[in-house]
């Protein structure tokens, strides 16, 4: 499975940049497919191509466990999976 993880410069807070950056758009235009967002801490997010492989459903259930697991309780900040739709141009909730 292809993952790209999306931060800043500096590595600390950098998840919530992945919804407004220009950067994700052009990332799914290169991998021609639309992108799941998982949001796997305050200073990442992991972006994944959507090529059929996965479903929403397993991604949440693996976010749930990697947060409750891995995650201080101040590093988590989602237990919500993102999507952004290639064809739409959209951001959405799963």
């Amino acid at each position: 499975m292809q993952m790209f993880v999306f931060t800043n410069q500096e590595k600390i807070f950098g998840a919530s940049g992945a919804f407004f950056s220009s950067k994700v758009k052009e990332l799914a235009e290169q991998n021609n497919s639309s992108l799941f967002i998982f949001p796997s801490s305050v200073h990442e997010a992991v972006l994944i191509p959507d090529k059929g492989s996965l479903s929403a459903g397993e991604l949440v259930d693996i976010l749930k466990v990697e947060n409750r697991t891995h995650m201080t309780e101040l590093e988590i900040l989602s237990d919500e999976l993102y999507y952004y739709d290639r064809i739409q141009k959209i951001f959405c909730r799963y």
